[in-house]
C-alpha cells in the first residue's frame, strides 16, 4: 500500500514509514477505488492541477523540492542525504555543502562556502550567492559528484 507525507503530501509507492524531506511519519493512502463518492446531487469538486515540480536525485535518494523548505546537501545529519554520503565515502562533500530550493518556478542553488565548490555547467558558484539552475544545466558538487534534477 502506498503512503503519503503528512506535510508535503508526496506519495511514496514503496510503503516508506518516514518522509526524508520533512522527517515526519507517513500515512497510508486510500486507493482511488475506495475514495468516497460525493453525495448524490452535490456539485463535483475539481482538483487543481499539480504544480510543476522538480525532484533532486543524489546517492540513490530522491527529494522533491518545495518553495517552503530548501534542501540541504551535505554530510550533516540535517541533510536528507547525510547518512548515505559519508557512508559511501563521499568525503569531498562538505557537511553543509549547498542548498537547492524551488521558488516561483525557478530552482536556486546556493553554495555554503564549501571547500571543494559547487558548480553549474562547470562554473564555480560564488559562496552565499544564490544562482538559478535551468532545465538542462548540470549541477556538480566538488570534482566529481553529479546531482540529477528531474523537472515535471
Amino acid at each position: 500500500m502506498a503512503t503519503t507525507c503528512t506535510v508535503c503530501r508526496e506519495v511514496f509507492d514503496d510503503d516508506r514509514p518516514l518522509c526524508e524531506i520533512h522527517l515526519r511519519e507517513t500515512q497510508p493512502c486510500l486507493p482511488a477505488a475506495i475514495t468516497p463518492a460525493p453525495p448524490p446531487g452535490s456539485a463535483p469538486t475539481l482538483e487543481p492541477a499539480p504544480a510543476p515540480g522538480v525532484v533532486l536525485r543524489l546517492a540513490g535518494v530522491e527529494v522533491a523540492l518545495s518553495p517552503e523548505t530548501p534542501v540541504l546537501i551535505g554530510r550533516s545529519p540535517h541533510s536528507p542525504f547525510g547518512a548515505s554520503l559519508e557512508g559511501i565515502g563521499w568525503t569531498n562533500i562538505g557537511g553543509l555543502h549547498c542548498t537547492v530550493q524551488l521558488g516561483d518556478g525557478v530552482v536556486m542553488v546556493t553554495d555554503l562556502d564549501s571547500r571543494n565548490g559547487t558548480f553549474i555547467d562547470g562554473a564555480r558558484l560564488t559562496p552565499q550567492a544564490p544562482r538559478p539552475l535551468a532545465p538542462g544545466q548540470r549541477l556538480r558538487l566538488a570534482a566529481n559528484r553529479e546531482v540529477e534534477l528531474k523537472w515535471s
